[in-house]
């Protein structure tokens, strides 16, 4: 049996020279087939084999950078399959470990690799670690991060810091997400954090501000998402002195069932908006 290969600690550095690698690869391949394209033009070297030579080398090196390329990419896609169907942790860390040391001559089979590993390590409830990794990916803005992995990101990244009681953080991330076209999985996550952070914060005006609205958003979360959302707002309608509506709140979120803790992180909480509707 293989020995299974365990991914390091997140390192900025070496992400950042991994994506200056991939990008130095690809601009090297091309300026040397163009080289050689331009040197079959001078007079002087049309008959020799140099500049033949050199457009086949870059071709070749292209083509051996491609199937590289696609077997990091069939990594990060076994990766994506894995974490769909809950795979353990330690096969799914042996199969990043193979993702993040494989080269590729795209940043996006990069950038999405070290998504699989800001998913593993959020999984692993290493979140310093996690935050870590989607702050750095959230700061390639020119690595053309389609919105939905960005608005992924920054839900990952705001459950991360609320775990590690940095409301700042939170604020911040949830902020981002008002910026983003969001669906209704991504609306629902971000209105259970949204509880969450203000219930953390005290902010019980907030809690209840548009209360009819938010109520419904909570209808459609899994049961123990939606109890503990209840409770919490139960919990803030008591401090302000709304006691029927407070009662109001505990009976449904006793009819739901025992509410989950509020560490539980929001990623993995809310898969499927319609499944155990509340």
């Amino acid at each position: 049996m293989a020995e299974s290969i365990r991914t390091p600690r997140f390192d900025l550095g070496r992400f950042r020279r991994q994506l200056a690698l991939t990008d130095i690869a690809r601009r090297y391949l091309l300026v040397l087939f163009i080289t050689g394209y331009f040197l079959t033009l001078m007079p002087g070297l049309a008959e020799s084999s140099l500049p033949n030579l050199i457009i086949i080398g870059s071709i070749f090196g292209w083509l051996a950078g491609m199937w590289v390329s696609a077997r990091t990419a069939h990594y990060v896609q076994r990766l994506t399959q894995m974490t769909a169907a809950g795979a353990s942790l330690d096969e799914t860390e042996s199969v990043l470990g193979e993702a993040l040391g494989r080269f590729t001559l795209y940043r996006t089979g990069r950038i999405l690799a070290y998504h699989q590993f800001a998913i593993l390590r959020h999984r692993q409830g290493r979140f310093d670690e996690s935050s870590a990794i989607c702050s750095a990916l959230l700061a390639e803005s020119d690595a053309g991060l389609a919105q939905s992995l960005r608005t992924t990101l920054w839900i990952m990244y705001a459950e991360d810091r609320l775990q590690l009681r940095d409301l700042t953080g939170v604020h911040w991330a949830i902020s981002q997400l008002y910026t983003c076209q969001l669906s209704l999985v991504e609306t629902l996550q971000l209105q259970l954090l949204q509880v969450r952070y203000e219930s953390a914060c005290g902010y019980d005006d907030r809690l209840l501000w548009n209360l009819p609205r938010r109520v419904e958003l909570i209808e459609l979360m899994p049961h123990g998402a939606a109890a503990l959302c209840h409770h919490l707002l139960a919990d803030a309608a008591a401090r302000m002195g709304h006691n029927p509506l407070a009662d109001w709140l505990r009976r449904r979120a006793e009819l739901l069932g025992m509410p989950e803790t509020a560490e539980a992180p929001v990623t993995t909480e809310i898969t499927d908006p319609l499944a155990n509707p509340a």
